[in-house]
């Protein structure tokens, strides 16, 4: 090899290689999870687009249309949607998928919320912290007030099954009122 080929080498341009981010898995769209599995859906699928900020709107609607299973899809074509639409894509989703309930269906729900017999403390306020966040969900599609987290905390002192336990969620309560669900929570795990 003479010197002027090895400095030919040398001199071309190298090949940028750009690696994306990692983004948030995003779990096919069953439309079989009910409402909660379309919330979550929705989130993660808003949150992929969130990292993707000059993706287009047709880019956006292909990805989210890539993300739902075949009935969905059949469904979807079968109300007419412009695939193309994000938009539409999503409020044929929450129109179709959502939960048609009132408000007061969830209310009650939460408000009779118990610990289960072979359930323990991290399963009830894991449960308990899902019906409420339903609850919200609810009230907020109906704007409604929503129910704050002083009303979590005394659902989740209640629902203990265990008196003991009970009365020492609520003695902490009591002399910490600014302490939140997850302090309270982690007093007793």
């Amino acid at each position: 090899m003479t010197e002027t080929e090895s400095e030919r080498v040398m001199v071309t341009p190298r090949q940028i290689v750009i690696i994306p981010q990692c983004e948030q898995p995003v779990r096919r769209f069953t439309g079989l999870g009910g409402h909660l599995e379309l919330y979550s859906f929705i989130e993660d699928v808003e949150l992929v687009w969130a990292q993707r900020p000059h993706q287009s709107d047709l880019g956006k609607a292909a990805f989210l249309w890539s993300h739902l299973e075949r009935d969905v899809r059949k469904e979807i074509a079968c109300q007419g949607v412009d695939r193309r639409n994000k938009d539409a894509l999503l409020q044929a989703l929450r129109e179709t998928y959502m939960d048609a309930r009132s408000s007061s269906t969830p209310s009650l729900t939460f408000y009779s919320t118990r610990q289960e017999s072979r359930e323990d403390i991290r399963q009830f306020s894991a449960r308990l912290h899902s019906v409420c966040t339903d609850l919200n969900k609810h009230r907020e599609r109906e704007n409604i007030t929503l129910e704050d987290k002083a009303c979590l905390k005394v659902q989740f002192i209640e629902g203990v099954k265990d008196n003991m336990v009970s009365l020492s969620l609520r003695q902490f309560s009591l002399a910490n009122p600014d302490a939140s669900f997850q302090k309270l929570r982690e007093t007793v795990l």
